[in-house]
């Protein structure tokens, strides 16, 4: 028995030799794996780190970006406003500019026909003075022969009585 009890011995010698040398290899494979693991988390971490600074970054610039946008929209309405206004405003301005050159011709044309008014008028009073003139001729020498005929003493023989009027 002795024989069996060694064997046996051995036997479970053996197997406890072979369950340790498993035993530590499995652990040396867990802790490598582990290992590995934890170094992987550590690489995952400083990454993850990278990315939410690299999100804060974009965060930010996206903020000040929104901002600056939102600036240029109210400065496109205000100068969007401001034409609106400007075109209007030019608009009127090219209408009463169109009413003033209408309004500028009409003021030359009656101008003009002032003028050829102006020019027929003193044509009619140069025509006037002449006939005047010639009237105040033909008067002066009808005056001149009514004279002449009071003066003379026919007058009693043409039966004038109003020739004292004449002298």
């Amino acid at each position: 028995m002795a024989y069996v009890n060694k064997r046996t011995t051995l036997v479970l010698f053996l197997l406890l030799i072979v369950s340790i040398v498993f035993f530590s290899s499995t652990m040396i494979i867990y802790q490598k794996s582990l290992t590995r693991l934890n170094d992987n988390l550590r690489e995952r971490r400083v990454e993850i780190e990278d990315l939410t600074q690299t999100i804060s970054r974009f965060s930010t610039n996206l903020s000040s970006l929104s901002d600056s946008l939102n600036v240029q929209v109210k400065r496109e309405e205000n100068l969007s406003g401001q034409f609106v206004n400007l075109k209007d405003e030019r608009d009127e301005l090219e209408s009463e500019k169109k009413d003033l050159k209408t309004e500028l011709e009409d003021t030359k044309d009656d101008l003009i026909e002032s003028k050829i008014d102006i020019e027929n008028l003193e044509d009619d009073v140069r025509d006037l003075q002449i006939d005047m003139a010639k009237l105040n001729s033909t008067l002066e020498d009808v005056l001149d022969d009514v004279e002449d005929i009071c003066n003379d003493n026919d007058v009693e023989d043409l039966n004038l009585s109003d020739c004292e009027d004449y002298n």
